[in-house]
């Protein structure tokens, strides 16, 4: 193969696998960042009732990637857009990031940047040309994922994962829009859209197709998963941004697009040269041992769509590392400690989210419908749930074919059925995860 022999010509170790492979730190170990990145996360999180410091920092991580956008890259011409899935129960702190952001966002006056949801393929060009640095905030993305990947999906709703996909690529180039009916179209330069989306996980997991894994979207995407359970109660006051964070912040919005001190007038104004951030050797090092682990995973036989999370994981932590960076200094530097950080906290959410998704997309609709059905029966808990509630929660499936998918889960020792005989004289059946 072409790695074998890029191996063997550049004496480069066959990653081999190991029954005790290496684990990433813990994700609250990660947590607590310096400078401007670490500063807004506490920020958002002192403020809020139910303290979700997961959550603070994926919302961080997002914002700051957007004001940073067109302003900064890395030798190797990576961009600092994310994309950012927050993902908790209902009624658990999701909205506070989001208002915290709107809030900073007015400071700073950058208001202008800022969207709600994704209507469109389409909206999203044209918000991009209106502002080539755009930041989402969409709410309930699980949803609006399984909407716009279905086969039954309107085209204004098909079109919105390949316009994510293609954003996220044109970031070092350009993006070219689609012709309009009325002859239009438009070139947007490095185009810089990043989002922080919000979700419940019984609307994001079961709605995670094949096609999610295999075109890349889900592999660039950092999905920050509060623990189970309602935070405790904490009693807060309204606080503004603190001043360095308003400095550091404040510094990068004024920052120019165009850092090159040979371009001339028009072009400073017309093509974005961001800042080539320098790095250390020892941070090349930190970052390039994230490939090791994308290799060892091949090596090891795992699925195509586990591989396809862990084939980003080497340039999420660039960017990763970029961002934390500037939050760190206005005349930033990718230090060892920046790379070692990013690459763990992308290893760690990319490795959580392999865990509890992995290459398990559904490979068709009968295994989509059966991982729907499961997780209806997992949420019940461990009292489980009568056949009877089953059937009016899975209104998506027929009685028939219900019978059927259940009896799989059963035999592929996923679920039991527990059966007794009520005062009428009739079988009352109740499924059970197997735990």
């Amino acid at each position: 193969s072409l790695w074998a022999d890029y191996r063997k010509k550049n004496g480069v170790d066959e990653p081999v696998a190991s029954a005790k492979p290496a684990k990433p730190p813990e994700l609250e170990t990660l947590l607590k960042v310096p400078g401007a990145l670490g500063a807004l996360a506490e920020w958002i999180d002192a403020g809020a009732t139910l303290r979700q410091p997961m959550l603070a920092l994926g919302a961080s991580l997002a914002f700051f990637s957007a004001v940073l956008g067109q302003k900064v890259r890395t030798a190797s011409n990576l961009r600092s857009n994310l994309y950012v899935l927050g993902i908790a129960g209902s009624g658990r702190g999701k909205e506070r990031a989001r208002e915290s952001i709107k809030q900073l966002a007015t400071f700073l006056g950058i208001t202008d940047v800022l969207g709600g949801s994704f209507g469109s393929g389409s909206s999203i060009e044209a918000a991009i040309e209106r502002n080539p640095v755009r930041f989402f905030m969409p709410d309930e993305i699980g949803h609006l994922l399984g909407t716009m990947n279905s086969r039954n999906a309107e085209s204004y709703l098909r079109d919105i994962v390949p316009v994510l996909l293609s954003m996220y690529t044109s970031s070092a180039s350009s993006f070219q829009r689609r012709e309009l009916a009325s002859g239009e179209s438009g070139t947007v330069e490095q185009p810089s859209l990043s989002f922080y989306g919000t979700t419940v996980p019984d609307n994001f997991y079961p709605n995670l197709t094949k096609e999610l894994f295999s075109n890349g979207l889900l592999g660039r995407c950092l999905v920050f998963e509060a623990p189970a359970g309602v935070p405790p109660l904490q009693r807060v006051e309204s606080a503004a941004p603190s001043d360095r964070l308003l400095e550091v912040c404040g510094f990068w919005v004024k920052a120019p697009t165009n850092a090159d001190p040979n371009a001339g007038n028009i072009e400073k104004h017309t093509v974005p040269a961001p800042l080539v951030v320098p790095t250390t050797e020892g941070a090349m090092r930190a970052i390039d041992s994230a490939h090791d682990i994308f290799l060892a995973r091949v090596a090891a036989g795992v699925s195509d769509g586990e591989q396809a999370l862990f084939s980003r994981l080497r340039a999420t932590a660039w960017k990763l590392a970029l961002i934390r960076a500037c939050g760190i200094d206005t005349n930033p530097q990718i230090t060892e400690d920046d790379a070692q950080w990013g690459k763990d906290l992308a290893w760690r959410l990319t490795e959580d989210l392999a865990a509890r998704a992995g290459g398990g997309a559904p490979e068709n609709k009968v295994e989509e419908e059966s991982q729907r059905v499961l997780a209806i029966i997992r949420k019940a808990g461990p009292d489980g749930i009568s056949r009877k509630e089953l059937v009016g929660k899975c209104r998506f499936i027929r009685g028939k074919e219900l019978t059927d998918v259940c009896g799989t889960l059963q035999e592929a020792g996923d679920i039991v059925a527990d059966q007794q005989k009520t005062d009428a004289g009739r079988v009352k059946t109740t499924y059970r995860v197997v735990v």
